[in-house]
């Protein structure tokens, strides 16, 4: 008798098993990769129209790939796209305040069976940081950072700053620290503001006398990218020249 007992208890155990491992099975993600930007997967995010360079308008960073993410859950198929990217723009600098602004943004979403979803997502991007340098005949005279964050990935918290004031270098720059994380898709159907962001500005202005100079100044930007699907940090790392003009 006890030996059936024993016999049936461990046939509820191996069951017990199997569904717990085809549950983890249906979870786990069937893919999970970056692909290489490019127009196709631009117009998923509706960024098709961009500008890459020139002074004086409104350009645009992407990350060189966009990352990707497929699993199943209950036999139900969710696909995951996110691709970062900055906004900025400068400007020639003179005696009057020159405005440098750059802001980093999230497009993406999620697809579960026929439906989209915009902000529900398993990317995460921590650690970012945008800086300005500019060439030695003109100065950073304030800088400021904010922007609609979630701070340890449960309450929303508004990060603002302005004491990043650089007169003696030629460089400033804001970072959002690891307590905070950019979660929520952004901006994915055109809708300015839509979702998280963080914003950086700098304000120059003319420093040096006697003949005009052409200098050239750098955007840096750093973010740290992960998921929920996979432990590991991608370090991803840019500079951007920036090309201006110095004048009184």
């Amino acid at each position: 008798m006890r030996k059936k007992k024993l016999v049936s208890v461990l046939a509820v155990l191996v069951f017990a098993c199997v569904v717990s491992i085809s549950a983890a099975r249906q979870v786990f993600p069937v893919e999970f990769r970056e692909v290489e930007v490019t127009p196709e997967i631009l117009e998923k995010f509706n960024l098709q129209t961009l500008r890459t360079s020139g002074k004086n308008r409104n350009l645009t960073w992407t990350s060189p790939t966009a990352y990707h993410a497929v699993c199943s859950i209950g036999g139900e198929k969710r696909e995951y796209w996110s691709l970062p990217y900055v906004t900025y723009s400068y400007s020639d600098v003179s005696s009057a305040d020159s405005v440098w602004t750059a802001t980093f943004k999230v497009a993406e979403y999620s697809q579960i069976g026929d439906k989209l979803h915009y902000g529900k997502n398993v990317f995460e991007y921590n650690n970012i940081k945008l800086a300005f340098r500019c060439g030695d005949n003109a100065t950073f005279l304030r800088t400021f950072q904010s922007g609609r964050t979630l701070e340890n990935k449960d309450s929303e918290a508004e990060l603002t700053g302005g004491g990043l004031a650089n007169r003696l270098t030629t460089e400033a720059g804001g970072t959002l620290d690891g307590r905070y994380v950019l979660k929520a898709c952004t901006d994915y159907d055109g809708e300015e503001g839509k979702g998280d962001y963080f914003l950086y500005q700098g304000v120059l202005s003319y420093e040096a006398s006697g003949e005009n100079a052409d200098d050239e100044g750098t955007l840096l930007i750093e973010f740290d990218r992960s998921s929920a699907f996979n432990s590991a940090v991608e370090h991803v790392e840019q500079r951007i020249p920036l090309p201006y003009s110095v004048r009184p």
